[in-house]
Parts: structure tokens; C-alpha cells; sequence
């Protein structure tokens, strides 16, 4: 998560504060044309999308870690189809949630539907929603998961046999 928060704000810093602009710093690499800032921001992107790409299997694992203490506890599995199942209508709940929210962002930024082109102001904002709201929702789940109650101690007692932890 701090690699994706690293990503993000990094492409806040450097391209929204005008620290740099798109299609700064020109050369020539085997005869092909490229710039600098394509390259930073390359480069940040990988943070922000290696970070994000570790959170989906985090979650699933978490899912697994509760059925597993679950299952380890009561003797039973016949609550892991109710896990699978929470899990799956809250990330379907989230997509659309966040689709909601992207569309009143794309509303308040000023975008205009149709236009040949945007205003300064109304890419600015695009650009800053765009680069801050992740981060921005990453440091809500990071608070958030500090909170989960399940460490690796805790797995490890019951994947031994021992119930009291």
C-alpha cells in the first residue's frame, strides 16, 4: 500500500504542482523520440499499480484466515460459502459505489460531455482528483486493516490445534 501511496502522490508532486510538464525532457534513444516526464511518469504508475495489485490477494487471504479460524474453532466449514459470499457482495457493492463517486468527481471537475476540449482548470482538476483519491482511500483501508484482529501468531495457534489464542 505505501508503494501504491508513493505512486500516487508522486504523480500529484511532480506533474500537478508543474514540477513537470508532460513532454519535458526530450531525447533520442535507438533512433526513437521520448521524453523524461513519460518516463517519471512510467515509473510512477508501476508503484501506484504494483501497490494496488497487492491488495486484492490480500483481501481474498484475510477472507481465507477468518474461514480458516472459523472452521478451526466450531469444527466446521459450513460457514465459508457465507464468507465467500459477504466478500463477493461487498466487492461487487464497492464497484459501484466507486463508480457513483467517479461520476460525481467527473461532475464537480468542471469536465464538459462533448467538448473538443477541456479547460485548464477542469484538467487540473482531473489530474488532482485523479492522483489523490487513491491514495487518498488507500490511507482510509490502511487504518482500517491496522484494526484486523488476525495475526500470524493467531494462525498458526489454530493451524496447531490451539484454540485460546
Amino acid at each position: 500500500m505505501c508503494i501504491s501511496m508513493f505512486g500516487g502522490f508522486g504523480l500529484w508532486a511532480v506533474f500537478s504542482t508543474g514540477l513537470m510538464a508532460p513532454g519535458a525532457g526530450p531525447f533520442e534513444l535507438f533512433g526513437q523520440a521520448f521524453h523524461a516526464s513519460t518516463i517519471v511518469f512510467g515509473i510512477l504508475q508501476m508503484c501506484w499499480w504494483g501497490g494496488c495489485g497487492l491488495v486484492i490477494p490480500l483481501s481474498t487471504s484475510m477472507v481465507a484466515d477468518v474461514a480458516a479460524i472459523n472452521a478451526k474453532k466450531n469444527g466446521t466449514e459450513v460457514r465459508n460459502a457465507s464468507y465467500a459470499s459477504v466478500f463477493s457482495f461487498s466487492q461487487k457493492a464497492s464497484f459501484t459505489i466507486t463508480g457513483v463517486l467517479i461520476a460525481s468527481m467527473i461532475s464537480i471537475s468542471g469536465f464538459v460531455s462533448g467538448a473538443g476540449e477541456q479547460t485548464p482548470e477542469a484538467i487540473r482538476n482531473i489530474a488532482n482528483l485523479t492522483f489523490l483519491s487513491g491514495p487518498i482511500v488507500l490511507i482510509f483501508a490502511a487504518l482500517m486493516l491496522s484494526r484486523y484482529p488476525v495475526t500470524r501468531k493467531m494462525v498458526a495457534q489454530y493451524e496447531q490445534g490451539e484454540s485460546d489464542a
